[in-house]
């Protein structure tokens, strides 16, 4: 049963973790964000890079939880026959790689 709760609980993850960075709420830091060399370079491309980051998390996020709802009522509809697992598979994984 708490397998049915793991795609909603990593599409909420990549809206809680890039809401604080598209708001720019993220310090200049080695620890978290979207930490690379170019982004490392200067603060003011800290910001803009990391910004840019956490609003494609919230869209991969976003995305993530229309997809979940919209599977579950296509397959309780009958529309769609995959397995449940196969369902939260298809659900969490497009969104997230388009976030990331």
């Amino acid at each position: 049963m708490l397998f049915n709760f793991i795609p909603h609980g990593i599409a909420v993850l990549l809206i809680v973790s890039g809401l604080p960075m598209a708001l720019k709420l993220i310090p200049y830091n080695r620890h978290f964000g979207y930490r690379t060399e170019l982004a490392l370079s200067s603060e003011s491309l800290w910001y803009s890079m990391n910004q840019t980051a956490g609003i494609l998390f919230v869209i991969g996020g976003c995305l993530s939880l229309a997809a979940i709802w919209l599977l579950a009522q296509l397959q309780a509809n009958g529309t769609l026959s995959w397995s449940e697992q196969t369902r939260q598979l298809i659900a969490v994984l497009i969104p997230a790689g388009f976030a990331i």
